[in-house]
């Protein structure tokens, strides 16, 4: 899943970059198209803030921590919780970047693929995470 983001990530950007050469937004004939861009802005770069500062802490929340502790094998289930909010963060900035022209959305995509390098799944974290030997 974190070398798929990866992946779709990259191919997302040589799309639009390379192949498509979006240069201004397709929708910018919409009437209140500005009020839709900053709008869109807006929500994208508030989740951003929000499933990042949520994802790098995820694992450390009260239901979390002891639903994996009731049963160890449910650190799988909130992982994949945990980068798919990471993922949304990077798909959206890519796309509300190049459909609607937002600027800053591009600086959350950047900000989502830092932070899933950071909540890389290895052996190590989830013996750290969830005090198993697994």
């Amino acid at each position: 899943m974190y070398i798929g983001t990866l992946f779709a990530a990259a191919l997302l950007f040589f799309l639009f970059q390379i192949v498509l050469k979006i240069e201004t937004s397709p929708l910018a004939d919409v009437p209140g198209f500005l009020n839709i861009q900053y709008g869109v802005e807006v929500v994208v770069d508030l989740l951003t803030i929000g499933f990042i500062y949520l994802g790098l802490k995820f694992m450390s929340l009260p239901k979390v921590k002891n639903d994996i502790a009731a049963n160890p094998d449910r650190y799988v289930h909130w992982a994949i919780i945990r980068c798919a909010m990471l993922s949304s963060v990077v798909q959206l900035g890519i796309l509300a970047h190049y459909i609607l022209g937002c600027p800053s959305t591009l600086a959350c995509t950047l900000l989502g693929l830092l932070s899933l390098f950071f909540v890389w799944p290895t052996a190590a974290r989830r013996q750290r995470e969830t005090n198993v030997d697994n």
